[in-house]
C-alpha cells in the first residue's frame, strides 16, 4: 500500500507548485456515482488528466478506497480540503489533506480524527494577543454661525442676506430652490459619502475613537482646495507625522494643518472653523445620528449659484451671513427631501442633503458621471498602500521548527497560528495597529525568494510620499520600518522588506510594477513566476505578494541583463524599455495580465545573512513608535511561544526550538524592546553569527532528544 506521507507530499506538490495545463472539455455524467465523483476529484487534485504520474496516484488511491465503505470518508475530505483550498483557507485545506489521506489507509481514520482535532484545536487556542491602546479623544469646538435678529431681506434692495446676489426676489428665490431640489435628486448617489468614508476612518484605526478623531480631522484640517485624492493624501501624510513625533508639514496650508493637529494632540478645545469643522463632524456621526450643520465648501457655494460682483464663478471663503442662509436652505431641503422619500429614503440629515448636492455640482462642472463625482476616502486606497511581506517560517540557518520547511501542512498552521494570534478579529495586523498605523486587512499568501514559496503575509499599512515627490514621507518609513522590523524580531526573520509603490513616474525611474489578477497570488503562480524572472534577470527583478496579485520589485542592478541583450548599459532609456517590455511578455504569459509600472521607495529591515535581533534594533528605536511597538511585543512574544510549544507537543517532526528566538522572545516577554537591547549590548544575544550559533543549539537540542533526553527548551 501507498505510503500515506508520498500520497501527502504527491498532494501539495499539486496544490503548491503548477496550475493543471489546459485540457480538452469532456463530457462528465450529472448524476455521478461517489465513487466517480471521487475518481474525478482525485484525479484532478493529482494532475492533470494526461499525465500518466497523476493517473497512478489517483488509481492508487481509489484501489484504497475498495478496502471498505468507511476509507471513502477520506476522499470526501481530501475533496473539502481542495475546495478550502481553493477558497483561500490554506489551514483548512491543510487540515483536511492530512486527515483524508490518513483515513483512506485502512485503520487510519481514528488517527486521522486525532489529526484533525489537534490541528483545529492548536488553531482554536491562538487568539488575539496584542492590547490595543488609544488615543485621548480631540476637543473639537463646532464654530456655529451667530444668530442675528434683522429683517430677512435688505429693504433697499429686495436682496435676502446671504443669500447670492442675483436672488433678490420671491421667484428668483423660488428658482434657486428647485435647483437645489433637482440637484439633490440628481445626486441621491452620494447621500452616503461622509458614511463610507467615516467606516472607513474606523476600520483603518482598528475602530478606536481617539486614533479615528486624529485621522479624520487630519482630513478636515488639509481639505481646504483640495480634491479628494489630494486630500487623503495629505491626510496620510499627516497623520503619519504626528503619531510618529515628527514635524507637521502637509496640506496647501501647512502652517494651519499643524497648527489644529496639535491642537487635536494637545485635547484642549480646538476650533477648525466653519467649515472644516462640519466636516469633521459628519466624518464622525454614530449611525443614526446627524451632523448639526452641513458642510459649506466652494462646491456648494457654486450649487447655491454664488458668484464674484464682476459675475465670475465664486472661488473665496463663505462669510457668516452666507453660512447662516445657506444652514437654513440646507435644512428645508432635508425636510422636504424626506416628506417626499427622495430616492426612495426618509432618513436624509444636513450632511446626507449636502452630500448629494456637492457630487451632482461637481459632476456637471468637471463634466463626469455622478458615479465619478462621489469618488470618497473609501476609494482606491492602494496608491497609499504599503506592503510589508513577511513569513512565519524563520530563518533558515536558525533551525527553528524546521520541519516546516519541507511540510507544506505544517508550514500552513505555523502561518495561520502567527497571522490569528497577530490580527484582530477583522484581520487586521495588530501590531501595525498597536503603532498607530491606518491598517488594512491582512492578505494572506505566497512569498518567493531563488526558487524557494512559502506562506506569506502581506501586511498592509497606508503611507503617503513626501510633498512634491513620488518617494514615501520619512514619517511613513520611519513608522513601516518600526513596524516591519518588530515583525521580523518576533518571527524570527533574517529580514523583512516593505514595498511603496507609486503608480507612473518617469521611464527611467520606474523599478516596479503591479500586477493586478483580482486576488492574491496562487504558490503555483508565485513559483512560475518567480522562475521565469530568475532566468530572465538573475534575481535582479523579484515578486512580491500582495492582495491584488503580485508585484515586480528591481532589486539588483540590470547591467549584466542588458549586455546579455544586446543593449548599451549606460543607455538608461534602452535599458528602461527592454526590462519593462521582457515584464509585459512574462506577464502575459504567465498570468494573462499588464504590469502597471511605478516608482518603488520601499526597503528593507534586518540583514540578509542571518537573523540578527541587532539589525532590527535601530529601525524600532527610531520609528517615532517605539514604546507601543515595544509593548505590542511584549504582548505577542509568549503567545508566538505557547504556538510552537503546541506544534512539537502535537507533531514531534516539526523539529525544536532555536535557543537564540527563544531568548529574543523572552526577553521582548520580560521588558520589551528595551530588555533585548539590554542583551544585545551584554553580548548575551550576538550581533553577529546568529545562525551559526543557533544551528550549534538545535544541534545540540536535537542530540539530547535524540539520546532520550529532553531538549532544555
Amino acid at each position: 500500500m501507498a505510503d500515506p506521507r508520498d500520497l501527502e507530499k504527491a498532494l501539495y506538490e499539486r496544490l503548491r507548485n503548477r496550475y493543471p495545463a489546459a485540457i480538452p472539455q469532456q463530457m462528465i455524467p450529472t448524476d455521478m456515482s461517489l465513487r466517480d465523483r471521487m475518481s474525478s476529484g482525485i484525479l484532478n487534485m493529482m494532475g492533470e488528466n494526461t499525465d500518466p504520474v497523476a493517473r497512478r496516484r489517483a488509481q492508487g488511491l481509489m484501489s484504497a478506497m475498495d478496502f471498505g465503505p468507511g476509507v471513502v470518508v477520506g476522499a470526501v475530505d481530501l475533496l473539502d480540503a481542495q475546495n478550502a483550498y481553493e477558497q483561500g483557507n490554506k489551514a483548512e485545506a491543510a487540515i483536511g489533506a492530512g486527515t483524508g489521506l490518513l483515513s483512506i489507509v485502512p485503520g487510519g481514520r481514528a488517527v486521522a480524527q486525532g489529526a484533525e482535532t489537534v490541528g483545529r484545536s492548536i488553531m482554536n487556542k491562538a487568539k488575539p494577543a496584542i492590547n490595543l491602546t488609544d488615543l485621548p479623544r480631540a476637543n473639537i469646538v463646532q464654530t456655529v454661525p451667530k444668530e442675528v435678529k434683522t429683517a430677512e431681506r435688505v429693504g433697499t434692495t429686495g436682496a435676502y442676506r446671504g443669500a447670492p446676489r442675483n436672488v433678490d426676489s420671491e421667484g428668483k428665490l423660488r428658482t434657486m430652490r428647485k435647483n437645489l431640489r433637482d440637484s439633490l435628486s440628481r445626486g441621491t448617489i452620494g447621500r452616503d459619502w461622509y458614511e463610507r468614508s467615516s467606516r472607513t476612518a474606523s476600520e483603518l484605526t482598528g475602530g478606536r475613537e481617539g486614533y479615528k478623531d486624529l485621522y479624520s480631522g487630519t482630513v478636515a484640517l488639509t481639505s481646504a482646495g483640495a480634491s479628494v485624492p489630494a486630500n487623503q493624501t495629505f491626510a496620510v501624510r499627516g497623520y503619519n507625522q504626528a503619531i510618529t513625533g515628527n514635524e507637521i508639514n502637509t496640506g496647501r496650508f501647512p502652517t494651519n494643518a499643524a497648527a489644529g493637529v496639535q491642537g487635536m494632540l494637545s485635547g484642549q478645545p480646538t476650533e477648525f472653523g466653519p467649515k472644516r469643522g462640519p466636516f469633521y463632524e459628519a466624518l464622525n456621526v454614530p449611525p443614526g445620528e446627524s451632523a448639526s450643520r452641513p458642510t459649506n465648501d466652494l462646491w456648494m457655494a457654486r450649487a447655491f449659484d454664488y458668484r464674484t460682483p464682476e459675475g465670475e464663478t465664486w472661488s473665496e471663503g463663505l462669510g457668516e451671513a452666507q453660512h447662516r442662509f445657506m444652514d437654513k436652505e440646507i435644512n428645508n431641503l432635508v425636510d422636504w427631501a424626506n416628506d417626499n422619500k427622495v430616492g426612495g429614503f426618509d432618513n436624509w440629515t444636513p450632511e446626507k442633503v449636502q452630500a448629494s448636492i456637492w457630487v451632482d455640482t461637481k459632476a456637471r462642472s468637471e463634466g463626469t458621471s455622478v458615479d465619478a463625482a462621489a469618488y470618497d476616502f473609501s476609494d482606491n486606497l492602494r496608491p497609499l498602500t504599503a506592503n510589508i511581506n513577511v513569513e512565519s517560517e524563520p530563518a533558515r540557518g536558525l533551525m527553528h521548527l524546521a520541519g516546516s520547511q519541507d511540510n507544506p501542512m505544517y508550514a500552513e498552521l505555523l502561518q495561520e497560528g502567527q497571522r490569528r494570534i497577530l490580527s484582530n478579529d477583522q484581520g487586521q495586523d495588530m501590531v501595525a495597529l498597536a503603532a498607530g498605523g491606518l491598517t488594512r486587512q491582512t492578505a494572506p499568501g505566497y512569498g518567493y525568494y531563488k526558487g524557494v514559496s512559502a506562506p506569506a503575509d502581506t501586511i498592509r499599512v497606508m503611507a503617503a510620499p513626501s510633498t512634491g515627490s513620488n518617494q514615501i514621507d520619512p514619517a511613513s518609513r520611519g513608522l513601516l520600518e518600526g513596524i516591519a522590523a518588530t515583525q521580523g524580531l518576533l518571527r524570527g526573520q533574517e529580514s523583512v522588506g516593505y514595498n511603496f509603490v507609486r503608480p507612473g513616474g518617469k521611464l527611467t525611474e520606474r523599478n516596479a510594477a503591479m500586477v493586478d489578477i483580482g486576488k492574491p497570488a496562487e504558490q503555483a503562480q508565485m513559483l512560475s513566476v518567480g522562475a521565469r524572472l530568475d532566468e530572465e534577470f538573475g534575481g535582479a527583478i523579484i515578486p512580491t505578494n500582495t492582495d491584488y496579485g503580485m508585484n515586480y520589485l528591481v532589486v539588483d542592478d540590470l547591467s549584466d541583463w542588458a549586455r546579455s541583450n544586446g543593449i548599451d548599459p549606460e543607455n538608461a532609456d534602452a535599458v528602461a524599455k527592454g526590462w519593462q517590455a521582457k515584464l509585459r511578455q512574462i506577464t502575459k504569459a504567465e498570468l494573462d495580465a499588464k504590469p502597471e509600472f511605478g516608482v518603488n521607495s520601499g526597503d528593507l529591515v534586518g540583514s540578509f545573512e542571518a537573523f540578527k535581533p541587532s539589525e532590527y534594533l535601530p529601525a524600532i528605536e527610531q520609528s517615532g513608535a517605539t514604546g507601543l511597538l515595544s509593548r505590542a511585543a511584549q504582548d505577542a512574544a509568549p503567545a508566538l511561544e505557547q504556538l510552537d510549544e503546541a506544534l512539537i507537543k502535537e507533531y514531534p517532526d516539526i523539529g525544536v526550538r532555536s535557543q537564540i528566538l527563544m531568548t529574543t522572545r523572552n526577553a521582548l516577554a520580560e521588558g520589551g524592546i528595551a530588555r533585548v537591547r539590554e542583551l544585545v549590548d551584554q553580548g548575551i544575544l550576538p550581533v553577529v553569527a546568529l545562525a551559526v550559533i543557533g544551528t550549534a543549539a538545535v544541534t545540540q537540542q536535537r542530540s539530547r532528544r535524540d539520546g532520550g533526553g529532553t531538549d532544555g527548551v
